[in-house]
C-alpha cells in the first residue's frame, strides 16, 4: 500500500514538472500532508510487524533450548537409577531385633532360678541381682519385695542386695508413697535420677571411697500390672533406654516365683 502511494506521488510531482500551474497549486494543496501521514503510518506498520517477526524468533529459540535442557536433565536423572534396598527375610530382621545381653540376661536366670525353693525367695533375689551386675556396671543394687501387713497396709520391704551390707536383724521397708521406693511401688512408674549429689551414694573399697551419679528404680509388675516388688540399682554409667526396657522385662519370668 506504501509502494501505491508512493507511485501516486511521484507521477504527480512529475506532471508538475512539466505544467508549472500544478505546482503552484499543488503547494497550496493538503494533499503532500495527507501523503506524508501515510507514510509514517505504513512506515511504523512495518516496522512493528518487523518487530513481533524478531520477538517471536527469539520466543521460539528460547523456548526450544529450554527444552533441549529439560530432556537432557530427565535423561541424566533417568540414567542414574537407585542402588537396590535389600529386602531382609523375617529370619533376618529378627536377628537385628533380638538383643544378646536380653537372651543372656535371662539364661542366667532361668539357670539360678530353678535350684531354689519358691520358700527361699530371699536367695532368688540375690540370684537375680547377681545375674543383672554381670550384664550392667552397677555399684550398688536392692531388690524391695511388696507385702501386706496384718492391718493391711502395704509396705516394701528390703529382700535382697548386691554390694551393700545389712545386718541380718535390721529392718528396712518403705510405706506405700513413701521415699523414692514407695513412691516408685505406688506410682508404678521409673525413678531415673542422674548427675547425683555428692554424698548421695557411696561405695566403699579397700582403696577409698566413691559416689555413683545415676540411680534408676523400677516396679516390677505381674501379668495384670499390679507392682509386685521395686528394684533400685546404682551406677557409675548412665542407662540408656535399651537398658531399662530389658530391667523391666525380667518381671516376666520372676513374677511367679516372688508372688505368694
Amino acid at each position: 500500500m506504501g509502494w501505491i502511494f508512493y507511485q501516486q506521488k511521484s507521477m504527480v510531482s512529475y506532471s508538475e514538472v512539466f505544467d508549472p500551474s500544478l505546482q503552484a497549486e499543488s503547494s497550496h494543496s493538503p494533499i503532500n500532508f495527507y501523503y506524508s501521514i501515510i507514510l509514517i503510518i505504513t512506515f511504523l506498520l512495518i516496522s512493528g510487524l518487523l518487530v513481533h517477526e524478531y520477538l517471536q524468533l527469539m520466543k521460539n529459540k528460547a523456548a526450544k533450548k529450554e527444552e533441549k535442557s529439560t530432556s537432557e536433565f530427565l535423561k541424566n536423572d533417568s540414567e542414574a537409577k537407585p542402588e537396590p534396598v535389600e529386602t531382609l527375610m523375617p529370619e533376618e530382621s529378627k536377628k537385628l531385633d533380638s538383643n544378646p545381653d536380653k537372651e543372656k540376661l535371662f539364661d542366667s536366670i532361668k539357670k539360678e532360678i530353678p535350684g531354689e525353693s519358691e520358700n527361699n525367695i530371699r536367695h532368688i533375689g540375690e540370684n537375680v541381682l547377681s545375674c543383672i551386675s554381670k550384664i550392667f556396671e552397677l555399684t550398688q543394687a536392692e531388690i524391695f519385695i511388696k507385702e501386706l501387713t496384718a492391718d493391711g497396709k502395704t509396705k516394701f520391704k528390703l529382700l535382697a542386695t548386691y554390694a551393700i551390707y545389712v545386718h541380718e536383724n535390721e529392718l528396712v521397708e518403705f510405706d506405700l508413697g513413701e521415699g523414692l521406693i514407695g513412691q516408685a511401688g505406688q506410682t508404678g512408674k521409673n525413678i531415673y535420677l542422674d548427675n547425683l549429689p555428692e554424698g548421695f551414694l557411696s561405695v566403699k573399697t579397700g582403696l577409698g571411697r566413691s559416689d555413683p551419679g545415676y540411680l534408676l528404680i523400677i516396679p516390677w509388675k505381674d501379668k495384670k500390672g499390679d507392682v509386685f516388688a521395686v528394684l533400685e540399682m546404682a551406677s557409675f554409667k548412665p542407662f540408656e533406654k535399651k537398658d531399662i526396657d530389658l530391667l523391666e522385662s525380667i518381671s516376666a519370668i520372676i513374677s511367679s516365683h516372688f508372688i505368694s
